[in-house]
């Protein structure tokens, strides 16, 4: 098992999506700790396949942090196994359509998005996060997405889930926002503790690196509550993906990946100070103090199924209707949905 680690973390812009990552320039594999976070289960009949699985690195890899604790796929998953850690969603989208890649975490919009424009290529496995968008300010005032209105707003996230949400929201609650879209969260971050914004509209880890920076800022509202109360279903925003082919080639390694994800999840939930110390480790994170406070509001999850299925049509419906666009011009047929 290999953990390519590729560089110091830095902020970059996660382009098409919620994930709000770190940049990726060369580095070294990571040693993971020696205490297994999750359980190792028999043997697949496909270990001499292994998977290639990816993520970006930031608040989508938490979910992971179980498998990077002393647990190194090899039981399971092969000796040729990898876990890939990048800074750019265009990398996993072009290694899941060449083939490179036979797993990985994507935000749920883009997800669809690949199915669509690979008539079919991957599958829906499992939901992992149900949102991690917040309005951080210093008003005490702002309470509720009406409270944005006539004031200076800084987010991140052009052409991306955060763009979408705040204008379906925008429309709902009748409310013209003025919002200026910075290249990088990290700039975002820049213009609220400087002054130059009243109101950011941030994802974790950066909604946590702007309260650790400022004294006089917090969390205002979640934007997820919002989405819920207008649309009556969960913001979810990231999620485990299989190739089509792959996972119908290998369908006990398919079945063995997913229920380690969702091991690595629950772990996650219950150990957040460990799984804090790990992420720092592999650099997925800055530190670890950032890690443990932004672990509970990345909202992980774990829905397969039929639960899976519907709240992502919810989703991407409401999507859909807003911005054709933003899930590849159409609404996934039943295939989309892993076993299908």
């Amino acid at each position: 098992m290999r953990f390519a680690a590729r560089g110091a973390w830095r902020a970059a812009a996660f382009v098409a999506s919620i994930f709000f990552l770190a940049g990726c320039q060369g580095g070294s594999p990571v040693a993971p700790p020696t205490s297994p976070a999750v359980s190792t289960p028999a043997p697949s009949p496909d270990i001499a396949q292994g998977v290639r699985f990816g993520s970006p690195r930031g608040a989508a890899a938490i979910a992971l942090a179980g498998l990077l604790g002393g647990y190194d796929l090899v039981g399971p998953f092969g000796p040729s196994s990898s876990l890939e850690f990048v800074g750019s969603p265009d990398q996993l989208v072009a290694q899941l359509a060449s083939g490179q890649l036979d797993a990985a975490l994507l935000p749920v919009n883009v997800a669809a998005t690949l199915f669509n424009r690979t008539n079919g290529g991957i599958e829906l496995a499992a939901i992992t996060a149900e949102g991690l968008l917040y309005a951080v300010s210093n008003d005490p005032t702002v309470t509720s997405f009406s409270d944005l209105a006539g004031r200076n707003i800084t987010a991140f996230g052009l052409g991306a889930t955060p763009q979408f949400v705040i204008e379906f929201l925008s429309q709902y609650n009748n409310v013209a926002v003025d919002v200026d879209y910075t290249a990088e969260a990290p700039e975002a971050v820049a213009h609220l503790v400087s002054g130059q914004s009243d109101i950011g509209i941030l994802p974790e880890p950066f909604v946590t690196s702007t309260l650790k920076q400022a004294d006089d800022f917090q969390v205002a509202f979640s934007l997820n509550d919002a989405w819920l109360s207008a649309t009556g279903s969960p913001l979810v925003t990231t999620a485990l993906v299989f190739r089509t082919d792959w996972a119908a080639q290998h369908p006990e390694l398919a079945q063995s990946v997913l229920e380690q994800v969702g091991e690595s999840i629950s772990w996650v939930k219950g150990h957040p100070a460990s799984a804090a110390q790990i992420l720092a480790s592999a650099e997925i994170l800055p530190n670890a103090a950032i890690a443990e406070a932004a672990i509970p509001r990345t909202n992980l999850v774990f829905l397969t199924g039929p639960q899976m299925r519907d709240i992502t049509l919810e989703f991407l419906t409401v999507l859909h209707d807003a911005n054709p666009e933003s899930i590849g011009g159409q609404l996934p047929n039943a295939t989309f949905f892993y076993p299908n």
